[in-house]
């Protein structure tokens, strides 16, 4: 038997099906993601492993070796601890081992002992010694270092109080405990919730390190991909396991629904067959032809049982960011921005610019100012420097925190009030594309869970119709199968995109530029994450020890930024291509609907057609402009 196998799990709440009689295996070593819509079950799965809630049916059994851990909410009756005692705790065995072997060693120093004591104390410091050594002895203070360090604790944050740190900190800490525990079998539930993409790379290389088994559950498919071997699947009280991460599961699955469906619709035709010589063989009544009809019926039978029905489609998100109007080219400038809280910096002279449809990602690890730099774009905070957004830019700002949502009413009032020249059924059908149906939209928005209240709030930025979206990271809160609806709803978005993420998966998806903010100043990269973390990679290396060294160092970086902003001002040039293929083509219809007789002689369509040809002309003319000016910064840098 493998480290831990459920047989036939069951869990009811009420009438509703959380877990029908499931069934799996994880073996010593395997890495598994539970993934699932939320509300699934997938939390619930954990609680019934642990015991912390009871099944209604199967059974849970762990290999004679497990030893579990599980991290969950941390909560400490001791708020006065420091982070670093509360962590060292951890090893609290090998404490009273290394007290102990002290003791010993004093002992022996000791001149009033007899040679038989003398001997007993020696033999036992040596046993004690060894099991000490094999243990981790010797290095686990230098693993409580490393594991704070990992997770983005400073070494003045080691002797704060438990009572000081944040619900952030406080998460970090329950997952330092867990990693530096003796298990062999973790359960980790979002254990990149409160992580920067440095902390969450270091978490990433120690699981994929790890020797024993675990069962993640996240949102992040990014992370999926990088530590699993095997993706357990938990849809409306069925389970399915495939071996294999995220991605290659998603082909997999992709491809079992095909199969399932096709098959599906194969049998039913041949159902409809039969039943339709049923009914001829009926109609004959002949005692030759009931008993054909009756054999035929049995056949249906044994057919049904053994047919299975694809699953129906779930609802998904289903929405789409439309500019109501074309934006400045230039639609964000920022130079010599600063920003300081008590006196402090937090940035410090960044200058950059922002032009239209680009998609730039605004990265960098937590308390770099990211969030500090958009509020000084909106003007919600005082700033010294230069800040300018086109004039014809609209800016819909996402707030992570939730800002645009007031809380004070249910769910069709919180969107109605903000567009009140909006019908009923147009509110709720602005709803329901965002899972809001039914009596849902009369729930109270103080009542709504994380992920809900950030559905609201896409909501609003997708009524309001913008050109420019400064999002503070949209993918908090939202599960998997939201956050690709709304990729697919960015990546057809028309506007120009500001973004902090953390979502790897989603940067790689959707950017062109990556501006890095670090120690109060911003970097410019032109490219992908994956090409971006290459460099920082490569530019973090150990420090060339001469100066041809360095030089070298300097060109290479050179060319990538160079090659990643050829790739970025191609991939610009193509975007504007085809909107200048899209405008002709509308030019051409405006052309045609002016040269038909009926609309010759209508004055009032004439003057429309002849606004519209005038806009379309000068729409085409500034994106020709545009062509020409990227095309001569590509020769500029040698593309």
């Amino acid at each position: 038997m493998g480290i831990l196998h459920v047989s036939d799990l069951s869990k009811y709440f009420g009438d509703r099906v959380i877990l029908d009689r499931v069934s799996f295996s994880l073996e010593p070593g395997e890495k598994a993601g539970l993934v699932g819509k939320n509300g699934a079950g997938k939390t619930t799965l954990f609680k019934l492993i642990t015991g912390e809630e009871k099944s209604d049916g199967g059974s849970i059994t762990f290999g004679r070796e497990a030893r579990i851990s599980y991290l969950s909410q941390f909560v400490t009756d001791n708020r006065d601890t420091t982070l670093w005692d509360e962590l060292l705790g951890t090893f609290s065995a090998l404490i009273e081992t290394e007290n102990e072997l002290e003791s010993l060693t004093e002992s022996l120093g000791r001149h009033d002992i007899d040679e038989n004591e003398r001997e007993r104390l020696i033999a036992r410091h040596s046993r004690l010694h060894d099991e000490f050594t094999e243990a981790g002895g010797l290095y686990y203070k230098s693993r409580v270092s490393a594991t704070l360090r990992g997770l983005g604790f400073s070494e003045e944050d080691f002797s704060r109080p438990l009572s000081t740190l944040s619900g952030g900190q406080l998460s970090k800490l329950a997952l330092s405990k867990l990693l530096l525990s003796d298990s062999n079998l973790l359960l980790l539930d979002e254990p990149t919730n409160h992580l920067d993409i440095e902390a969450i790379e270091w978490l990433e290389d120690y699981l994929r390190n790890f020797s024993g088994a675990f069962i993640v559950i996240s949102h992040d498919r990014y992370f999926l991909d990088r530590v699993t071997n095997k993706t357990i699947e938990i849809d409306r009280g069925a389970l399915s396991v495939f071996s294999c991460a995220y991605s290659e599961y998603l082909v997999r699955k992709e491809g079992e629904d095909e199969y399932i469906r096709r098959r599906y619709e194969n049998t039913m035709r041949e159902i409809r067959r039969i039943e339709g010589i049923v009914k001829k063989q009926r109609q004959w009544n002949r005692e030759r032809n009931i008993r054909t009809a009756e054999s035929k019926l049995k056949q249906i039978e044994r057919i049904k049982q053994t047919l299975v029905v694809p699953k129906e489609h779930e609802k998904r998100l289903d929405f789409s960011f439309a500019p109501a109007k074309k934006g400045s080219f230039d639609a964000l400038l920022c130079e010599d921005l600063r920003v300081s809280y008590d006196g402090a910096p937090i940035i410090d002279g960044v200058s950059f610019d922002i032009t239209d449809k680009e998609r730039v990602f605004l990265l960098g690890r937590n308390g770099t100012g990211k969030t500090t730099l958009f509020r000084a774009v909106m003007g919600e905070i005082p700033y010294e420097g230069s800040i300018k957004i086109g004039a014809s830019c609209d800016v819909a700002y996402y707030d992570q925190l939730g800002g645009n949502i007031r809380g004070d009413g249910d769910v069709i009032s919180e969107v109605w009030d903000d567009f009140p020249k909006m019908s009923e059924t147009e509110v709720r059908s602005a709803l329901a594309a965002f899972l809001f149906t039914g009596d849902e939209v009369f729930k109270s928005v103080g009542t709504l869970s994380g992920g809900e209240r950030a559905r609201i709030s896409l909501l609003k930025v997708m009524l309001r119709g913008a050109n420019f979206l400064i999002l503070d990271e949209p993918t908090n809160h939202l599960d998997i199968y939201s956050k690709e609806a709304l990729e697919d709803a960015l990546i057809d978005y028309g506007g120009t995109m500001f973004v902090i993420s953390h979502d790897r998966y989603f940067i790689n998806k959707l950017c062109d530029r990556i501006l890095y903010l670090n120690g109060g100043r911003a970097t410019d990269f032109y490219g992908s994450y994956d090409e971006f973390a290459l460099s920082l990679r490569e530019s973090e290396k150990a420090a060339p020890q001469t100066e041809k060294k360095t030089d070298a160092k300097a060109e290479f970086l050179k060319k990538k930024q160079t090659q990643s902003l050829i790739r970025s001002l191609n991939s610009k040039i193509e975007r504007t291509e085809n909107e200048i293929a899209a405008l002709e083509d509308e030019l051409s219809k405006i052309e045609s609907a002016m040269s038909d007789e009926k609309a010759a002689s209508d004055y009032k369509k004439m003057t429309e057609l002849a606004n519209r040809q005038a806009e379309m002309n000068d729409r085409l003319s500034k994106a020709y402009e545009k062509w020409e000016a990227l095309h001569g910064e590509l020769e500029t840098v040698g593309g």
